[in-house]
């Protein structure tokens, strides 16, 4: 594995039931590139949560951070 995957760290991957489309491929893009399997959610998990901004899961984002 690239050093730079492994370095990522990540081990757990949630993304919310009703995802959209564009959420739905990041997750995927990003669990094939660290090989961690997807989780269903229904609010934010321990681990990467892949979400749009407008959902607010992360509890602080950049001030340029949007959809």
């Amino acid at each position: 594995m690239d050093s730079t995957v492994a370095s990522l760290g990540i081990r757990s991957l949630h993304i919310l039931a009703a995802a959209s489309p564009v959420e739905h491929t990041t997750a995927r893009e990003l669990a094939l590139l660290t090989g961690v399997k997807i989780s269903l959610a229904a609010r934010p998990g321990a681990g990467v949560n892949v979400v749009l901004a407008s959902r607010r899961w992360a509890k602080k984002l950049p001030t340029a951070a949007r959809d």
